[in-house]
């Protein structure tokens, strides 16, 4: 827990146990970052 506490610290938004490293829920951050974020664009058009 001491570790895990140091890590959340440090910025660290995925702690996970090296057999679920891979895993991952829908919306959820993959390397401190959202993916759907990265991948996604807000376009707005007026009428």
């Amino acid at each position: 827990m001491e570790l895990t506490d140091l890590f959340v610290k440090t910025g660290l938004t995925h702690i996970a146990r090296p057999q679920n490293m891979s895993r991952m829920l829908p919306g959820g951050t993959h390397d401190g970052e959202y993916p759907l974020r990265r991948y996604s664009r807000i376009s707005e058009l007026e009428g």
